[in-house]
């Protein structure tokens, strides 16, 4: 039975460690959006503080200005969806390791019950013998 609890303890700690994985996969996720929602509101206000079209055309250091923040933003929302993607792909990975966790601590907990039932059985078996021993 000892066993059978050494085993119950490993899935909860198991569950435990997935449950903080997922958490932190989550907390991550959040912040890309965060930074994301930020980016596009950045873009929006470079996008408003664009140079005139004389100035685009002669490229002036304005104009230059402007296009390289325009690309810097850009570049940056890029690598953020793209790490969002894989973000994604990590919580379908967290979650089915969430499952299996809670899987094995069930299935622990049962043998632990099973093995609990089997020992009060044989108790009670052996407090009658005993009994029957004492009366005779």
């Amino acid at each position: 039975m000892e066993r059978e609890q050494a085993d119950v303890d490993s899935a909860e700690i198991g569950v435990y460690r997935a449950k903080r994985a997922k958490e932190g996969l989550d907390n991550e996720r959040d912040a890309r959006e965060s930074r994301l929602v930020e980016l596009s509101e950045e873009e929006r206000l470079i996008d408003r503080t664009e140079p005139s079209f004389f100035a685009r055309l002669f490229r002036t250091a304005a104009a230059q200005r402007h296009a390289d923040e325009v690309a810097t933003n850009a570049n940056a929302q890029r690598k953020i969806r793209a790490d969002l993607v894989q973000s994604r792909n990590d919580d379908k990975v967290a979650d089915d390791h969430l499952l299996r966790a809670n899987i094995q601590l069930d299935e622990a907990r049962a043998r632990l019950e099973e093995k609990s039932s089997t020992w009060a059985s044989k108790q009670d078996a052996l407090n009658a013998f005993r009994d029957r021993l004492a009366a005779a």
